[in-house]
């Protein structure tokens, strides 16, 4: 578990700022910053002391601490925060060699999360197993424009990317993806010739709503096409089956290139990764996906 003083800092600065949170509207932009950032030790720490914090705050931290890993409090978590960029950041266990690692980078969606608050989504992978990259797009241009602040495009991020993180020094390279992140995650892994790219909840994107934003010119060339049939990347689109914008996006998708099909019965929502945690699954998606 990470005890720098930065770390105690940011728990002692967010328990201040949820000590005077007394309505849901005062919550909800400190409960935003802390569903972003937090790690899994970082939250419990702030779990711990719900008896002393207003209403609001309690019942908000007995909510995702519902969606926790079984054993967290237990877990050798040790990831700590370092930030690339204003919208990137890597949670890594700087004591386990990158070479006994996976790298995995993950695409958020238009709520700037991977379906589940940052500290739920770690807690349920080992940090002795994976270094976490997290890259948000604000902007929600699908990455066309890259990361605002650090690239200007997706083969642009990508390339920073490999220049800053060294991803050959890993075990392995993985790109993961939700929602609106999801196919920009394979076309990622596709240029990053990672060994895996996951699409979870896929969603193409509007091409005429971006047409009418002078800033955002669409891109030249797609890696998801099928001139990129023989890519090594092994693409996994993942959805629940009963959520048929996500089924029918699945298919589109894998009429273009190959791609290996997850989707799991009885799942309406597009919220893969909160209906895989609420029945107990998650573990074994992770499994499956990251092999």
């Amino acid at each position: 578990m990470p005890s720098s003083s930065s770390s105690d800092r940011l728990v002692a600065e967010f328990l201040s700022r949820l000590s005077g949170c007394n309505t849901e509207s005062e919550l909800w932009p400190i409960q935003i910053r802390v569903e972003e950032r937090f790690t899994p030790h970082e939250l419990l720490r702030v779990i711990a002391e719900a008896p002393r914090l207003p209403p609001p705050v309690q019942r908000w931290l007995s909510q995702i601490s519902a969606l926790l890993a079984p054993n967290a409090a237990m877990l050798p978590d040790r990831y700590e925060r370092h930030a690339l960029a204003e919208d990137i950041a890597l949670y890594s266990d700087t004591s386990v060699p990158a070479a006994r690692k996976i790298l995995l980078v993950c695409f958020c969606g238009y709520a700037n999360r991977l379906m589940l608050p940052m500290p739920v989504f770690l807690s349920h992978i080992s940090s002795a197993s994976c270094d976490v990259l997290v890259l948000r797009d604000r902007h929600r241009r699908h990455y066309a424009a890259g990361v605002p602040g650090h690239s200007n495009s997706l083969l642009d991020l990508c390339q920073r990317l490999e220049r800053e993180l060294a991803p050959q020094a890993y075990q392995r390279l993985c790109c993961f993806g939700t929602s609106a992140g999801a196919l920009p995650a394979l076309q990622a892994g596709i240029f990053m010739r990672a060994e895996r790219g996951i699409a979870a909840g896929g969603r193409f994107p509007a091409h005429p709503l971006r047409l009418l934003d002078p800033g955002t010119a669409l891109p030249a060339f797609d890696p998801l096409c099928a001139c990129n049939r023989e890519s090594r990347t092994l693409l996994i689109s993942a959805y629940g089956q009963a959520c048929e914008e996500d089924r029918l996006n699945a298919a589109r998708l894998a009429a273009v290139l190959p791609v290996r099909d997850l989707a799991y019965p009885g799942i309406s929502s597009h919220n893969l990764l909160l209906a895989l945690v609420s029945s107990g699954r998650i573990a074994g998606f992770f499994a499956r996906v990251l092999g």
